[in-house]
């Protein structure tokens, strides 16, 4: 999650590399990752809080 972007909320092709000018914000990737932080969380494996802040979910 270190490597969100701030202001859109996704990720980056290259996840860690988003300061570079080739490097492009991913949807299908960051729709996965979103979802695999969705399913952490529904079987608590994850912590709720902070993952949900991540996937744009709100508090149950």
């Amino acid at each position: 999650m270190r490597y969100q972007d701030g202001e859109s909320g996704l990720w980056y092709q290259v996840v860690d590399k988003g300061h570079l000018p080739d490097n492009w914000l991913e949807t299908s990737c960051s729709s996965l990752f979103v979802y695999a932080l969705c399913r952490a969380v529904a079987q608590g494996i994850a912590g709720e809080a902070e993952r949900r802040a991540a996937a744009g979910a709100t508090p149950a």
